[in-house]
């Protein structure tokens, strides 16, 4: 049992009540469904970002010649942690 702060007055009230005892107001639940949709959301935006990276910094590389090849490699490597990052999320 966590205790959370009621979005009226302030008190200290359990994550598991409907209502806050002192005020009455009722406790803003967040459910399970929502969480894991927010959460399915946030990681789609990660590894989506990192495919781009992926793709770009693949393109770059290819097509560049000098400095710019670098540049291709760090886009690829900073692609990959972001959309391993989002996949371990």
């Amino acid at each position: 049992m966590a205790l959370i702060n009621c979005a009226e007055c302030g008190k200290e009230i359990s994550d598991k009540a409907d209502t806050c005892p002192r005020c009455e107001s009722p406790v803003n639940k967040i459910s399970k469904t929502q969480k894991m949709e927010t959460t399915i959301r946030s990681i789609g935006k990660y590894e989506a970002t990192g495919f781009l990276l992926i793709l770009i910094g693949n393109g770059t590389y290819l097509t560049g010649n000098g400095g710019i090849v670098w540049v291709g490699i760090l886009m690829v490597i900073i692609g990959i942690a972001v959309f391993l990052g989002g996949r371990m999320r």
